[in-house]
């Protein structure tokens, strides 16, 4: 940690994977494109992070300083902030608001972008019309009440963001050009990606012209490391101040050391999906045997050393939908696990096919999940093929298009 001395200086923070090319509403790369994005990009309305009690975040203004939302729940009109600017000088305006959105929303806009369309789906499907009503004033109509529309207006996770960029920048470099040269509203701005041992970093420096105040760091530097064991070490040897993703180390140890860990509800869970098209697969039979088969607990115990919860189903805690009161249905019972698959007459040589990244953004351990998942399947009589992707944005990519032909599970998280 730096002390109130160093603080007009650069953060060195490990990520546990490379940072994909910045154009935030097209950008998949996760959570850790996402972890650098937002210092750099703004939306209306930002989650808290400041408030590490709220679960979930609470909402709070950002570009927009606030917004009138009709008794119907389909007209939100928001009174942007006057006097900010983009990184390159252009002005933030309710001009610029339409122009970012048209991107997102509008297949006419000549330079909307499917890309970014499909990223940013869920926030902007339900929208019905934009209408400026004055310089700073802009009101979007919904086809139908949406109770989380401003939620899906902050930045979220990737893929996609809903923030705003420099309309002239994206006017001169177009779609195509306007990765890593996409100027925000943010406290800091892209600087330039440096080749480290393990990928390339991304560094920012600061914003003297923030709306909100000029940082007190100078700049911010993120490194990839895509082992766990090397963000570790990066941290005791001081090459990094802070590090994303250390579940499964001796985090004691590094309190004993005087390193300050935090532990929070996040909206954050890892998950298996099935292939809906195998013909063993389609038995729902199987699948909860599958499910049957993996002792959770356990997993988060020795993977883990327990800094991990068991999750409770396909909602995190910080999700504003999580219910407490949920109970997982499918506890771990290997003897019911083969008494299904013995009713589904599955083959004694069929052989689930997972699919993983090595590493990734937010992955965890992902492979020794998988080789647990294998043992576990073992265990009640099934074989398992463990398909690795080098490449985590590839993988990402792969991901989003579906399973293929003979795959049988894909990760993500």
């Amino acid at each position: 940690m730096k002390s109130e001395t160093e603080l007009d200086s650069f953060l060195r923070v490990a990520l546990d994977w490379e940072v994909d090319p910045m154009d935030p509403p097209a950008s998949f790369g996760g959570w850790n494109t996402g972890r650098v994005v937002q210092q750099v990009f703004e939306g209306l309305f930002e989650d808290d992070l400041e408030n590490e009690e709220a679960s979930p975040t609470k909402l709070i203004p950002a570009l927009s300083k606030s917004v009138d939302i009709s008794d119907d729940g389909l007209k939100y009109t928001f009174h942007l902030r006057e006097g900010i600017q983009f990184h390159d000088g252009t002005s933030f305006d309710a001009e610029a608001v339409r122009y970012n959105i048209d991107r997102m929303w509008n297949p006419k806009a000549p330079h909307y972008s499917p890309v970014a369309a499909d990223y940013n789906r869920i926030g902007l499907e339900v929208l019905d019309s934009m209408e400026i009503l004055g310089q700073y004033t802009v009101k979007l109509t919904l086809k139908e009440p949406f109770p989380e529309f401003l939620r899906y207006m902050t930045q979220e996770d990737a893929p996609g963001a809903h923030v705003y960029i420099s309309p002239e920048a994206l006017e001169r470099l177009g779609n195509s050009g306007i990765a890593d040269h996409a100027p925000g509203t943010g406290p800091f701005r892209f600087n330039e990606r440096f080749q480290t041992p393990f990928g390339s970093g991304v560094r920012l420096q600061r914003n003297e012209n923030y709306w909100g105040g000029a940082p007190k760091l100078k700049g911010i530097e993120f490194k990839p490391y895509p082992e766990l064991k090397d963000r570790y070490e990066a941290l005791l040897t001081d090459n990094v101040d802070f590090a994303y993703g250390l579940e499964g180390s001796d985090l004691d140890e590094l309190e004993r050391r005087g390193f300050i860990v935090k532990e929070c509800r996040v909206p954050y869970i890892w998950y298996f999906i099935f292939n809906m098209r195998d013909p063993v697969l389609r038995d729902t039979r199987v699948r909860h045997a599958i499910a049957h088969a993996i002792n959770r607990q356990e997993l988060s115990d020795s993977v883990f050393r327990g800094d991990t919860a068991v999750a409770s189903g396909m909602l995190p805690p910080a999700s504003p939908a999580f219910d407490d009161n949920y109970k997982f249905p499918y506890e771990y019972d290997p003897e019911r696990a083969r008494q299904l698959l013995k009713e589904a007459g599955v083959p004694s040589d069929w052989r689930l096919r997972i699919m993983t990244a090595n590493a990734g953004s937010g992955q965890l351990m992902p492979v020794q999940i998988c080789d647990y998942l294998a043992k576990s399947l073992e265990v009640i009589g099934c074989g398992a093929e463990i398909v690795r992707t080098e490449d985590w944005v590839v993988y990402c990519n792969e991901w989003r298009s579906g399973l293929p032909d003979g795959a049988g599970v894909s990760q993500m998280s």
